[in-house]
């Protein structure tokens, strides 16, 4: 089921109806299409700020695991040829966005728009400023287990556009580097590194 904010647009009823039919919401049973997406639109960008309300405060900040010193990160322009990598080494199987630009289009499309993709991700760095548009996802109700009228039985799949992926590994890597060239990532830190999972998480827990 596609769950998209009024303001994205229109969706198709057949679609809804197809997917998922009915929810029960506050004791009563919903068939709207359009209801039942903006239930799910609510229900989903509440959940974190939810859960995030139920965390207990802690006087331990992340802040005092890290090495401390004077260093200052600031996003770099990048070139042609970086964009380039990125976008070959984006997956052809990876769904679209609300721009219906597909990675196979972009790569295809790619020896002809580097370039104004280039002037638009350097002037998005520079600026500070992301497009709407790039912020945008398509977002899929997934059913996860137990009864399909609760929408706590749901998660959650979005997909934003292919160039904000493009961009977000921009940033990515350029983050990445600087923490980890200026050891500012602690080594018990596992997720989202290079070479590191949830097997050496394990591994040091269990040597400790």
């Amino acid at each position: 089921m596609l769950v998209v904010p009024r303001k994205l647009g229109k969706v198709s009823t057949a679609f809804y109806l197809r997917q998922i039919p009915k929810i029960v919401l506050n004791d009563t049973e919903i068939s709207d299409p359009e209801a039942i997406s903006n239930a799910f639109n609510e229900y989903f960008t509440e959940t974190g700020p939810n859960l995030a309300a139920q965390i207990p405060t802690n006087t331990n900040s992340a802040v005092n695991n890290i090495n401390r010193n004077n260093l200052v990160f600031q996003l770099h322009e990048v070139s042609t040829v970086q964009i380039s990598r990125v976008i070959d080494k984006l997956s052809i199987c990876k769904a679209s966005g609300l721009d219906n630009i597909s990675v196979r289009l972009l790569k295809l499309s790619a020896p002809t728009t580097i370039n104004s993709l280039a002037y638009i991700i350097n002037l998005v760095i520079c600026k500070g400023i992301i497009p709407a548009d790039w912020k945008s996802a398509r977002v899929s109700a997934i059913h996860k287990s137990d009864s399909k009228l609760h929408l706590n039985n749901y998660g959650p799949m979005s997909v934003l556009p292919v160039i904000a992926k493009v961009f977000e590994k921009v940033v990515f890597d350029q983050t990445y580097n600087f923490l980890n060239n200026n050891d500012l990532l602690s080594k018990e830190q596992s997720g989202f590194r290079h070479l590191h999972s949830t097997l050496t998480a394990m591994l040091d827990a269990t040597d400790e």
